[in-house]
């Protein structure tokens, strides 16, 4: 993603051009987890196990969290409802610049992931 290429897989001309000019679309059930995936569930599940001290305020927090989730739904069925009007406006240049981006943005968050790791295990184990 950082590099923003497409993977490499050998074609020939032909198979390209035919990919190229193929009206049919694919659904990808994979496409899916990415809207739903580990980090999201593990997210939301986060929030909604704390506890609070009051009913009231568990009650708020419930109430903020499933708000949030149906504001990224919100979000999300705009861009995709609108993604042919994006992508003709962005171009193709600005959809490998975005996936540049968004691979560097999720590599550092890896990094940053595995940096709170080794330290809350060094933390457990008296090193720091």
């Amino acid at each position: 993603m950082i590099q923003g290429g497409r993977p490499k897989a050998k074609r020939t001309d032909d198979e390209k051009q035919e990919a190229l000019e193929r009206e049919a679309i694919d659904i990808v059930p994979l496409g899916i987890p990415m809207f739903a995936g580990p980090g999201a569930i593990s997210t939301v599940m986060l929030y909604v196990a704390q506890s609070q001290p009051t009913l009231m305020e568990t009650v708020l927090q419930l109430v903020i969290v499933f708000a949030s989730v149906l504001v990224t739904v919100g979000i999300a069925y705009v861009f995709l409802r609108n993604a042919n009007r994006i992508f003709d406006r962005i171009g193709r240049m600005g959809t490998l610049a975005i996936s540049r981006i968004m691979g560097l943005i999720l590599t550092a968050m890896a990094i940053q992931f595995l940096i709170g790791g080794i330290y809350s295990v060094l933390l457990s184990w008296n090193v720091i």
